[in-house]
């Protein structure tokens, strides 16, 4: 039972406990005379709480391909937390998880009791090979520069069209000149 003793008057009395520092000589007071109390709720937006099993979720999911936005949607954060936490996973999660599943279907596929896993190792070893090479540079050429806006735009304003019906007029204005 709580008893708080006031200025002559009766005591007043409720079923909550009373502590040392609620009474009515050790409160502080605000502007009106009322006990500051401390806030009971949480203020605040709750911190984002990252865990191993979301950063697997996220490599998982980057390596499946998903967009950032789907995949930020699917942890339930914004795109700017996901790349401000989860940067590492974003960037080579999907290579590692690739690379795991690769080497899980080529396990199968060599134990020669998964054809299906045999068929998808061997297919997917055609598509990388079916990709196109990257150019490289002979070493006997000479990579022509491409000229900028600014260069491109001089060498034309020089170079008349004779054919259009403006060119003998502005080969007789620069020959005056």
């Amino acid at each position: 039972m709580r008893m708080i003793k006031t200025d002559g008057a009766k005591p007043s009395t409720d079923d909550t406990p009373v502590r040392e520092e609620e009474t009515a000589e050790n409160c502080e007071l605000d502007l009106l005379g009322d006990p500051i109390q401390d806030p009971t709720d949480e203020r605040g937006r709750p911190s984002f709480e990252i865990t191993d099993e979301l950063r697997h979720t996220v490599a998982v999911l980057t390596g499946a391909g998903e967009s950032r936005e789907a995949i930020a949607d699917a942890i339930g954060c914004s795109e700017k937390t996901l790349r401000t936490y989860f940067l590492p996973e974003l960037k080579k999660g999907g290579h590692q998880k690739r690379a795991e599943v690769i080497l899980s279907v080529y396990q199968k596929a060599t134990t020669g009791q998964n054809v299906a896993a045999a068929k998808a190792y061997l297919a997917n070893g055609f598509l990388a090979a079916a990709q196109p090479p990257v150019p490289t540079k002979s070493e006997g050429e000479n990579p022509v520069e491409k000229l900028g806006k600014k260069e491109q735009a001089l060498i034309d304003a020089k170079t008349v069209d004779a054919e259009s019906s403006w060119g003998d007029l502005l080969h007789v204005a620069t020959a005056v000149q």
